[in-house]
């Protein structure tokens, strides 16, 4: 096969070879030798009209396959063939494979023209062969006629330019993460430091990330985050080419902003192109060879990516919005007039413009024959997708409620528009009707992408989405540490997000990916409460131990009571006498809340004797309720944490307490609140209106010695840890009993000795913790036992008491070691054995 430099020039003549046959003007470049020119313009010369009859498309294709004993020394394209006016034309539709047949003659069927073209390309390839002393290589004739491929040069593995690829797309190369959402490694590379955030979508190739920041442009070791080398002064959403890597400078935006190649191996200058000034939304898109980008003031280019010349440029009527999309031959672009441009990429010549109706047009995508792309700052806010062929507007789509849509994924049936009202919109990609909407509590301003059935986005709201791409479904959601501008990256089964805080996450699945937590480079703030990671469990173990809290002298959890999950996925821990101490998913203390005392916004979680004092219970939209269990109230809050009111007076009367602890939303979304002085659980609405009660002190069926958390199963079952009585009581929806687990003792699967709480992982077994015991039990839905896991001690996995417990979408669980002064982790990594004999009392 030729080199990088001889299939180079090969290009460089094919493209001389067009221009001089189709009447334009055709200029020879320093890379043609004077006598290979000279040639082709007397074969031109000798040039006849091509024949003008339907069928011969069809039979030169078929006589150009017979004749292939050049072999892969020409690049014919398999989807393309050449035309009598120097152009490339679409394989003939009626053209199919057939049975071998014996070999005739190329000149059998063809025009003068196609001879002559022949001719040419035949002297070509051997000139830049024989130039490169290379012997040319014939191989061998074949007995089934097969397309020729394009000698391409070998590209490197992985996610290479913004949007996954030149066409803008959204589509990654996967494979997507498997089960539920495991945090690989998180990596804070520029320290956090204000205008060293993130700052460029990063890009992916043989397992190392470039990502541009504030700090300069990073290369980061994708197994563990850690930086492998940094170049100051560059930036910019690169692209890969090869060995090297398209980026810009980031200096100088006054005077022109330079492009640049980098070498992928040390970030080291390979050459430097003047090309205008640049903006931050232009990122370069890489295609057969080619550079394209904006520049200002109002111009497209193309240059070469091995020597930064510049091959065209085009002149566009008002400045570039965003960056470029390059399908079908064609370069799309807009501009700040609210066109969009289809411009030719071998030659630089428009071939259709559009006029939306908006000024602001995003990076268009193609896909589908079309042109798919948002407007904004228009009379409204508007999708649209358009003919790539001519222009032709096919059908839009307006943004409810003036939203502003950002650039979508697409995949052969659907568009997926992401929009500042927080929603993505699935829109049938051939008629623009709406088939399903996804909705997340903030704006959406990172791009989705897609990756076979699933579609992940990233938010404002400090999540990251698995979303069914069929029905909009939640798969599920990953807490990070703030919003992310920026399209996630989905290879090898690893989700990639950045944030604009400076965080990088790498999110495994727990079906595919190693539990092992990895905090690399984690940023100074959190180091200090940062939990040690060290995986303990064997491989055979259901359950893996990851981190423990530790604290410091001045943020020390003392006598933890409850641990909650907010609904930015953050922990919230009660602790003595009067706090909430609150981590992110990894173990770092975000914050302390809360102050010690009778008044309004005030709490009393002192309870040196039984531990699980005080509770909150979260509603959805961020608003919630406080046990505040020493006060004998219930408090409620609003999301921004401000106080609402409180209910409830110390007494054994309706709507009274004395030590509430407990509480849960039944299924029509009334609170259940338990009293472990009381022995009873009472009924409220959401506005604090006494509903009932049900339970008391005993230790009969229903009755309550204790009674500590409240947890509702999915099927609305309500499963209360009955303490004193060293059981768990589980109750249909009513408040009826429906049946018991536990009996007292320390030894026997069933055996509870002041059981603590109840959580469901996602395959709705019960994990117990037991907490004289000193152990989690897990059952299934049916109350059987099946694993238990811990063990007395201040080891990793160990408990000196384990109280609260809290599992985050449904395979990341959480445990309260009491006496111990810290929040345990694990994970579940694999199937549990099947039941035991044992079944629940009746």
């Amino acid at each position: 096969m030729a080199d990088e430099r001889s299939l180079r020039q090969a290009r460089v003549f094919e493209r001389f070879w067009d221009a001089l046959v189709s009447g334009r003007t055709a200029r020879p470049t320093d890379e043609l030798d004077p006598d290979v020119v000279a040639v082709a313009r007397r074969l031109q010369a000798l040039n006849r009209p091509a024949p003008t009859d339907a069928d011969f498309e069809a039979r030169l294709w078929e006589d150009l396959m017979h004749a292939h004993s050049l072999g892969a020394s020409i690049p014919l394209r398999p989807t393309l063939l050449p035309h009598g006016n120097g152009r490339a034309l679409p394989r003939h539709p009626a053209i199919q494979p057939r049975p071998a047949r014996p070999q005739r003659r190329v000149a059998v069927g063809l025009s003068w023209f196609a001879t002559v073209a022949l001719v040419v390309v035949v002297l070509a390839m051997i000139f830049f062969v024989f130039r490169n002393g290379q012997p040319a290589v014939v191989p061998p004739a074949q007995e089934t006629p097969t397309a020729v491929p394009t000698p391409t040069a070998p590209q490197p593995s992985g996610w290479l330019q913004f949007r996954g690829n030149a066409a803008r797309t959204g589509n990654m190369p996967g494979p997507g993460p498997v089960g539920q959402p495991v945090l690989l490694w998180k990596a804070h590379p520029t320290g956090g430091a204000g205008h060293d955030e993130i700052s460029d979508p990063p890009a992916i190739a043989d397992g190392v990330m470039y990502v541009g920041t504030g700090r300069g442009l990073l290369a980061l070791d994708v197994k563990d985050g850690s930086e492998l080398w940094r170049a100051v002064g560059y930036g910019g959403g690169p692209a890969v080419d090869g060995d090297g890597l398209i980026a810009r400078t980031e200096t100088g935006q006054a005077d022109g902003v330079d492009l640049v190649r980098l070498r992928r191996s040390d970030g080291s200058v390979v050459w430097t192109a003047e090309v205008g000034q640049q903006r931050v939304t232009w990122f370069p898109a890489i295609e057969d060879g080619v550079i394209y980008i904006p520049s200002g003031p109002s111009d497209l280019i193309a240059l070469d990516p091995a020597t930064g010349a510049v091959k065209w440029r085009t002149k566009l009527d008002a400045p570039a919005s965003r960056g470029a999309a390059i399908a079908n031959g064609a370069a799309y672009v807009g501009d700040e007039a609210g066109k969009l441009y289809a411009v030719e990429t071998g030659s630089g010549d428009v071939l259709w413009t559009h006029q939306t109706d908006g000024t602001t047009l995003g990076v268009p995508s193609v896909a589908n024959g079309m042109v798919y792309l948002s407007t904004k700052d228009g009379p409204t806010n508007t999708y649209y997708a358009l003919d790539a062929a001519t222009g032709d507007l096919k059908w839009t789509f307006a943004a409810p409620g003036g939203g502003g849509f950002y650039y979508a994924a697409v995949d052969a049936s659907t568009v997926y528009v992401p929009c500042t009202d927080g929603s993505v919109y699935a829109l049938d990609a051939v008629t623009g009707a709406l088939r399903w909407k996804f909705q997340t509590n903030g704006e959406l301003i990172a791009m989705p992408v897609i990756v076979g059935d699933t579609l992940y986005q990233a938010g404002t709201d400090g999540f990251a989405y698995a979303v069914d791409a069929a029905t909009g479904q939640e798969r599920w959601r990953f807490a990070i540490d703030g919003q992310s501008m920026f399209s996630p990256v989905v290879l090898d089964g690893v989700v990639y997000v950045t944030t604009g805080p400076g965080s990088i996450y790498a999110i495994g699945g727990s079906e595919s990916a190693p539990v092992a937590v990895a905090t690399a480079q984690a940023s100074p703030s959190a180091a200090a409460n940062s939990p040690n990671s060290s995986p303990s469990a064997s491989t055979a173990d259901p359950i893996a131990f990851v981190w423990a809290t530790a604290g410091d002298t001045q943020h020390k959890l003392s006598r933890p009571g409850t641990v909650a999950i907010d609904p930015a996925g953050r922990l919230w821990v009660t602790s003595m006498p009067g706090d909430f101490f609150i981590f992110d998913l990894d173990g770092n203390l975000l914050e302390t809340w809360g102050t010690p005392g009778p008044g309004d916004g005030q709490f009393d979680f002192t309870d040196p004797q039984d531990g699980d004092a005080g509770a909150v219970l979260f509603a959805p939209d961020g608003s919630f309720f406080v046990a505040d269990t020493f006060n004998a109230r219930i408090q409620e809050f609003d999301k921004d944490r401000n106080f609402v009111r409180s209910w409830g007076t110390r007494g054994t009367g309706d709507g009274q307490f004395l030590a509430p602890v407990g509480m849960a939303f039944d299924a029509q979304g009334n609170l259940l609140i338990s009293d472990v002085l009381r022995n009873n659980v009472q009924r409220f609405s959401p506005d604090g209106a006494f509903l009932g009660v049900f339970g008391g002190p005993g230790n009969g069926p229903g009755e309550f010695k204790s009674p500590l958390m409240i947890t509702i199963a999915a099927d609305g079952a309500v499963w209360i840890a009955d303490g004193g009585n060293n059981r768990v009581q589980v109750f249909n929806p009513d408040g009826s009993f429906k049946f018991a687990i536990g009996q007292a003792g320390q030894d026997g699967s069933v055996n509870l000795n002041f059981p603590s709480q109840v959580a469901f992982d996602r395959d709705g077994n019960a994990f117990v913790t037991d907490q004289n015991n000193n152990l989690v039990r897990v059952f299934d839905s049916q109350g059987r036992f099946i694993y238990q896991f811990g063990g007395i001690g201040n080891g990793d996995g160990q408990f000196n008491a384990a109280g609260s417990i809290a599992i985050y979408r449904g395979t990341t669980v959480f445990v309260v070691d009491w006496h111990g002064n810290r929040l345990e982790k694990f994970k579940v990594v694999g199937p549990f054995p099947p039941p035991a004999a044992e079944t629940p009392a009746a």
